[in-house]
């Protein structure tokens, strides 16, 4: 399991810098929908809709973030994370978070805090061009409905979309259909890229979805998958995050 894998790598690193028994709390808490992602100029995003959670931990001035459907608070130690049984999705929120929050506290990595504002628009752009730059005349499956996302690409790319929420699966969306998440080994066997939301990290579907997804090129999109990118060399697109 990638998660489990992951952690492995964050406690070795958190051992061989001695800081599990340091005296470093981690914060963790859910923002707020203005805290998230401010007022973007779409009103469609998922935490918006109260459907997904931004959570924050914080080490010192270090800030991790993952996405989740439970949302929890937390302050404790990373030896207590380290604990946390990855089973249930509060905890693998949890744990996501901290971690992210732990590489950047060691330097490790930037792009871990959400856009806000005009941000998720400018992200669009950005994306698009990295696209366009990159393929060519390619199928994409888009893992995860960003509105940004799917309506910037959707005017230059074939793409097809799937999502977990049962309000917007069948239902077209910046008019492309919106498919179930059920559908995601068919259509990404059908496709030449996988653009994924890092939030199935947390929501347990990372491992089931990268099988489908072998010998396809696989891009993650924002900072819940940060510190996965970065120790599993997965490409990660988060142009406006800071």
């Amino acid at each position: 399991m990638l998660l489990k894998s992951l952690k492995k790598k964050w406690w070795k690193r958190v051992v061989d810098m001695n800081l599990q028994r340091e005296n470093i709390n981690v914060e963790i808490r859910g923002l707020t929908p203005k805290e998230a992602i401010g007022e973007p100029q779409r009103d469609d995003f998922p935490l918006l809709k109260g459907k997904e959670f931004l959570i924050q931990a914080k080490i010192k001035e270090s800030i991790g973030q993952a996405f989740t459907s439970t949302p929890s608070k937390y302050v404790g130690h990373l030896e207590e994370i380290s604990r946390l049984n990855e089973s249930q999705e509060q905890n693998r929120a949890l744990i996501v978070a901290a971690i992210n929050a732990t590489y950047r506290f060691l330097g490790l990595l930037n792009n871990t805090i959400h856009c806000k504002d005009e941000g998720p628009e400018l992200c669009a752009k950005r994306t698009l061009e990295h696209f366009k730059d990159n393929f060519k005349n390619l199928k994409i499956a888009v893992v995860g409905y960003q509105p940004a996302f799917v309506s910037t690409l959707s005017k230059h790319f074939d793409i097809r979309v799937t999502d977990m929420d049962p309000e917007n699966i069948d239902k077209f969306k910046n008019g492309i259909l919106i498919e179930s998440y059920k559908l995601n080994k068919e259509i990404i066997k059908k496709s030449d890229v996988v653009f994924m939301t890092g939030s199935t990290l947390v929501n347990g579907s990372i491992d089931e979805l990268i099988g489908y997804s072998s010998g396809k090129e696989v891009i993650f999109f924002g900072t819940t998958c940060a510190a996965l990118a970065y120790e599993f060399g997965f490409k990660r697109l988060c142009f406006q995050s800071s």
